[in-house]
């Protein structure tokens, strides 16, 4: 009945329905927390009172979604105007640009907002700074680390 009354809010009733999502989690849905072929929804973020924030456990999950559901998700695939500024953030982060700048380009009251939004296209993120330590270790080889009080 909700799909004929309500089609263009039915596939969220129907992933609540299915799933056992809070209404913050499920309006924190974005395109890429879908994963198809393991029919799997990640919960990264939630909504409360209009403002993007962690699950209200604190942490990131993982919720399987029932085949059924799996399919009205892939057909219902409508594109808004505002997911082309998700396009554009998502994009210009995995192609390289600062975080900073692209918050500051969406013009998002804080970089957190930013980061919460849009971790998920960081590019090795976590590698990266690994990376980073392993060159300044590596650099730095030849002069043995000191204890700066003795």
């Amino acid at each position: 009945m909700a799909e004929r009354l309500c089609p263009i809010e039915y596939p969220i009733f129907l992933v609540m329905a299915t799933c056992g999502l809070r209404v913050g989690e499920a309006l924190g849905l974005q395109a890429g927390d879908l994963d198809g072929p393991a029919r799997q929804l990640h919960i990264r973020r939630s909504v409360r009172r209009g403002y993007v924030d962690s699950p209200k456990s604190g942490k990131a999950g993982v919720v399987d979604v029932p085949a059924a559901t799996m399919a009205v998700l892939h057909t219902v695939r409508k594109i808004r105007i505002h997911d082309l500024r998700h396009t554009y953030a998502t994009l210009t982060i995995q192609a390289g640009v600062n975080i900073l700048n692209v918050s500051r380009q969406l013009r998002h009251a804080s970089i957190a907002i930013t980061a919460d939004t849009y971790a998920h296209a960081v590019p090795g993120g976590n590698r990266a700074a690994a990376d980073v330590m392993e060159a300044i270790l590596v650099g730095n080889q030849a002069q043995p680390l000191r204890n700066p009080t003795t």
